[in-house]
């Protein structure tokens, strides 16, 4: 298998001291839910969770997509995917993981509901990250969602602020910097519904999958749901998010 990013978080830089590292920095439990309630899911969803470490983000939409619903996380380190296991044994929700590039996940087309990835497409090198949105873009159904969690240039707030020499600081986060996500993604078919801030240097940007279903139940619904904010209701202020809704585009 070939490593196509720096860091692949094996050994101690991945597990269970990731997680730990996480939370000190903001990243736990609390955020995920946050993040997984500005999303549309409903139950039933099978979900594909791009580059998806130890779980984070997908153990918390389970929380939404329930019993009826399935997971499949793909990622290169072994550890996450390891510790991820062992995360999700816990949940209602059906997990399978597999150890795979994400610019070439072992899917067939349109087959998933929605696609997640929290944190990650900044520790991507360009081309990289190029390829797996158009991955993304094959797997889904027509009609189903992409929601894309990660750093941003932030806004001037005191939580943005803080985070602005480290963002300067990462090799390939141009994209993220300048926000290129909504023209890649428009590329691949994927159309932008929603884009809110979780924080101050974190969105959450939730594309559509546009095809020749695009009209029909799911797209809809899709739809819907993020016109609501994914049934989100409002969000509470403070250390851990400050969301605001940056325009239905």
């Amino acid at each position: 298998m070939t490593e196509k990013n720096k860091l692949s978080f094996e050994g101690l830089a991945g597990g269970a001291p990731y997680d730990v590292v996480c939370r000190l920095a903001g990243f736990g439990p609390r955020f995920y839910r946050r993040a997984a309630w500005s999303i549309p899911l409903r139950p039933g969803m099978r979900i594909l969770d791009v580059a998806c470490g130890t779980a984070g983000f997908s153990l918390a939409a389970a929380g939404r997509i329930g019993s009826d619903g399935s997971v499949d996380g793909v990622d290169l380190s072994k550890t996450q995917l390891d510790y991820a296991r062992v995360k999700s044994e816990k949940s209602a929700t059906r997990f399978t993981f597999h150890r795979c590039s994400a610019d070439a996940m072992p899917f067939e087309d349109k087959t998933f509901d929605a696609a997640i990835s929290s944190l990650a497409f900044h520790e991507m090198p360009a081309e990289v990250r190029r390829g797996t949105i158009l991955e993304i873009a094959r797997v889904l159904k027509p009609g189903g969602f992409f929601a894309l969690v990660d750093w941003t240039r932030p806004r001037c707030s005191p939580g943005g602020l803080f985070w602005l020499p480290l963002l300067r600081t990462f090799e390939y986060s141009a994209d993220n910097w300048n926000n290129a996500y909504p023209a890649l993604c428009e590329a691949a078919g994927l159309e932008l519904l929603t884009d809110v801030y979780l924080r101050g240097a974190v969105r959450c940007q939730v594309f559509e999958r546009v095809g020749g279903e695009r009209d029909g139940l799911q797209g809809h619904a899709c739809r819907a749901a993020c016109d609501t904010g994914g049934n989100a209701g409002p969000f509470p202020d403070g250390p851990d998010g400050e969301a605001s809704r940056t325009g239905r585009l």
